[in-house]
């Protein structure tokens, strides 16, 4: 190749890398920056959702183990469907020739995909449930004798009324202040 070749050849791939420096970084910084934003909006949406669900009080524990028993079984089957479909795709196929293959795998591994996602939402937003107001009602169980009625009804309210995290946190400060003015040691939370 000659020497002007090699030159022009230079100059192509510098003027490529600054254009892609000025114009491609930026939209990826935006790209970033805009994924970060939803997840953390999301993760957010979610952990917010599961201190309203706590705020709803106390509920039958069995059904909540009953569900997570049948999620882990429904959780189960759908792992052994994608573990076949990977390593087995011609006997799938056949059971279910009458859909294109295309169409049926994606779908497959798209529904287990999905399902376990929520399964395990389900099954985690449950049990922190339990556990939040499990905690809640023995530390004020344990504060009740020395606290009047009603500032018993405003825990119960606060509680009651709780949106997030933040809530949570008022809640528990509060409680723990209350606890040792009054001289009450109140047992550990199960869940910070």
């Amino acid at each position: 190749m000659k020497e002007g070749g090699i030159k022009k050849e230079i100059y192509v791939s510098v003027i490529a890398s600054v254009l892609v420096m000025i114009l491609f970084e930026p939209f990826l910084k935006f790209l970033w920056n805009w994924i970060l934003l939803i997840s953390v909006g999301a993760f957010q949406g979610l952990l917010n959702a599961i201190y309203r669900n706590a705020a709803l009080g106390h509920r039958n524990h069995v059904e909540v183990q009953t569900f997570m028993f049948l999620s882990s079984v429904f959780l189960g089957i759908m792992l052994a469907i994608v573990l076949i479909q990977i390593t087995d795709r011609a006997k799938i196929r056949s059971a279910i020739s009458k859909i294109p293959s295309k169409v049926s795998s994606g779908f497959i591994v798209t529904f287990t995909v999905i399902a376990i996602f929520s399964l395990i939402f389900g099954v985690i937003s449950n049990t922190i449930d339990l556990q939040l107001n499990a905690s809640f009602q023995q530390r004020l169980t344990v504060l009740a004798p020395k606290i009047t009625d009603q500032e018993y009804e405003e825990f119960e309210a606060k509680w009651a009324s709780m949106k997030n995290r933040d809530d949570f946190l008022a809640i528990v400060q509060e409680m723990e202040s209350t606890a040792t003015s009054k001289g009450v040691e109140l047992p550990p939370l199960l869940l910070k």
